[in-house]
């Protein structure tokens, strides 16, 4: 366990130094090069540090961007902000922000 909290340590801040998140393409494949891991002791590794699933963890690392989009760039528009936050989706963008949203309103 400390060993892939060390990893997943290393992993995030290369995806977030190198705004890997971005890319609407970021493919897990990708990142299992990257820590050198196969797909289930990766998939294990992101649950136990992030409480999600890699979609999950790409998703509100890409609306922790958006947010700060809206704040700097208040004439964007959503899919502008979504497009440039690595969201290729509306529907995505309004599912990833509802949640968000839901559990920010029940943590209270």
């Amino acid at each position: 366990k400390q060993m892939n909290k060390m990893i997943f340590e290393k992993l995030d801040y290369i995806i977030k130094r190198d705004k890997m998140y971005l890319s609407p393409d970021l493919s897990r494949e990708e990142l299992t090069k990257i820590v050198r891991m196969n797909n289930t002791r990766f998939a294990k590794m992101i649950k136990e540090n992030t409480d999600t699933n890699l979609s999950g963890y790409i998703n509100n690392l890409r609306l922790n961007y958006a947010i700060h989009l809206m704040k700097e760039q208040p004439d964007y528009t959503l899919r502008a902000i979504a497009e440039s936050s690595g969201i290729n989706s509306m529907p995505t963008f309004h599912r990833s922000e509802e949640r968000r949203v839901g559990k920010e309103c029940r943590s209270r």
